[in-house]
């Protein structure tokens, strides 16, 4: 939006390369999309003449963070990058607001920041003020001894609780979420005719090696106009199969408040000239785009239409091949244009019919669980979590049946949505709100399926005292005793299943009977119950 190598002159100044680009695009045809926060700082908001070493993020240790390779190195918490993103922001909605061929700001693209500084430290310690109320409740669950609130610090010691940790993870999502509020608040103030986007990649649920820079689709779509990801099937070798890249449409779907989202960023090809293995053919970037628009994408934008020409991606991507030429890749996007501005009618506003089959996840839950595996990797996977939902989305992909990932608070009233089953797997998190609602869910006729751990501890990381927590046990009528790692062999005994026995599982929790009518389905090998049906 900002082109600082302008010649500081008149009032055009550092905006007029950006007119002449919105004055051509009008006459070629083309929308265009602001790319407000990005990648490069410098080139935007925190230009190299105006930035100090002040504005840095701060490592854990306390030092400024000048390992450039992310682009999280700016504090977004410090009162003066606030102040020069502020001013920035409103130059560009005056500058561009009235252009017709300005389709819209992407206030930040893949969102992402940490710091430890003391602005943020400052801002942590009032989030858990108003979270827990007192110093006596904040010391109960972190299990220390604070005597004030300004001797809140940025602790991992788990030892005693995870909480620190847990809670500094959902205090970064709401400060991702916070920034983009006031962003998109101070362009609205001057433009309110033109959305602001924000993206993430591709979906928390799926993408578990972005876990740390964090992402919150649900805080992200709730904060902006439009909710948008980048999407790079083939990053990585071998690449998404496409039961994964259906899992990323389907959890960006369930996030977005409409069910409508953006791709933000669609590969094009290759990343770079080292990485040859991950480029796209034509035939996959259809498959793509299909199945985005079959999710209920409104927009598709490429990335990037030219191969880069310098930097760490020098030969990567582009929709044109090296030497400028249209590829057989730009033939497949033009012909799924021309086809969607035949039949706008098929398209327009169309969403999935809602699924009969849901799968629950609940961002609180994917911290804990995280928090908990740190210490012990890498013995286990530090991805049980999204493994396990992966895992059961495949399930249904792989026979053909649509299934919804669900939100905690989307669960009562599910059932008169039309969900009929609900698979809820590994919540070791579960309070008396969680399961009231699961509780609310069955008995309106719903099916509520358990795998894996189950309400092992409150929101606040205390052990129940009886499991599975928040009421559960008494509902189900039994309750976990002790958990076993040996006879793990499952038969099944319910005929209609097709099948007599199943694998997979590492452990066998002891459960003691109490009142309530049970149907076992399948035993363990010492003849326990494995599979059991209440209600």
């Amino acid at each position: 939006p900002v082109y600082w190598w302008e010649a500081e002159r008149e009032q055009e100044y550092p905006v007029e390369t950006g007119r002449a680009i919105l004055d051509h695009a009008e006459k070629v045809g083309l929308a265009v999309i602001m790319e407000v926060i990005g990648q490069i700082p410098t080139l935007e908001y925190a230009p190299s003449f105006r930035m100090k070493e002040a504005y840095l993020a701060v490592e854990r240790d306390g030092s400024p963070r000048r390992r450039l390779r992310p682009y999280d190195y700016i504090n977004f918490n410090h009162p003066e990058v606030q102040e020069l993103i502020d001013r920035y922001l409103r130059a560009i909605a005056l500058a561009y607001r009235g252009y017709p061929a300005l389709a819209g700001y992407d206030i930040w693209n893949e969102t992402m920041f940490t710091s430890y500084d003391g602005y943020t430290r400052v801002l942590f310690a009032r989030w858990l003020e108003e979270r827990y109320g007192t110093l006596e409740a904040l010391n109960e669950a972190w299990d220390q001894s604070f005597r004030d609130w300004s001797e809140i610090d940025f602790s991992e010691w788990i030892w005693a609780s995870v909480m620190p940790v847990v809670d500094f993870n959902q205090f970064r999502k709401w400060n991702v979420a916070e920034h983009l509020k006031r962003w998109r608040s101070t362009v609205r103030e001057l433009d309110t005719d033109h959305p602001c986007i924000a993206d993430n990649i591709h979906s928390m649920v799926t993408a578990d090696e972005h876990y740390d820079r964090p992402q919150d689709d649900w805080a992200v779509a709730a904060s902006v106009d439009r909710f948008g990801i980048s999407f790079y099937p083939k990053n990585r070798i071998p690449g998404m199969e496409a039961a994964e890249r259906w899992e990323v449409f389907s959890a960006v779907r369930a996030a977005s408040p409409d069910g409508g989202f953006w791709v933000s960023e669609m590969q094009s090809h290759n990343q770079s000239m080292f990485n040859p293995f991950n480029a796209v053919r034509p035939h996959e970037l259809r498959w793509w785009n299909w199945e985005a628009i079959c999710n209920g994408a409104d927009a598709v934008v490429y990335w990037k239409w030219r191969p880069f020409t310098r930097g760490v991606q020098t030969a990567g991507r582009g929709l044109v091949d090296l030497a400028g030429r249209l590829s057989e890749r730009a033939g497949v996007a033009s012909s799924i244009a021309s086809l969607l501005g035949r039949r706008p009618d098929l398209f327009t506003d169309a969403r999935p019919l809602g699924a009969r089959a849901g799968i629950l996840y609940d961002g609180l839950n994917h911290d804990f669980i995280k928090a908990h595996i740190r210490s012990y990797e890498p013995f286990l996977s530090g991805s049980i979590y999204t493994d396990s939902i992966a895992g059961l989305f495949r399930c249904f992909w792989e026979q053909n049946v649509a299934v919804d990932i669900i939100s905690p608070e989307r669960v009562r009233g599910a059932h008169s949505r039309g969900l009929r089953v609900l698979f809820v797997t590994n919540q070791v998190v579960v309070d008396e709100r969680l399961a009231s609602a699961l509780l609310s869910f069955a008995e309106s006729g719903g099916t509520v399926v358990f795998d894996g751990k189950l309400g092992v501890v409150d929101s606040r990381g205390r052990l129940h005292e009886r499991l599975p927590g928040g009421g559960l046990a008494e509902k189900l009528g039994f309750f976990v005793t002790d958990t076993r790692p040996d006879g793990l062999e499952i038969e099944v005994l319910a005929s209609e299943w097709g099948v007599e026995e199943l694998g997979g599982y590492h452990e066998r929790f002891d459960l003691s009977g109490g009142e309530g009518s049970r149907e076992v389905l399948g035993r363990f090998g010492y003849a326990r119950p494995a599979l059991v049906r209440v209600g």
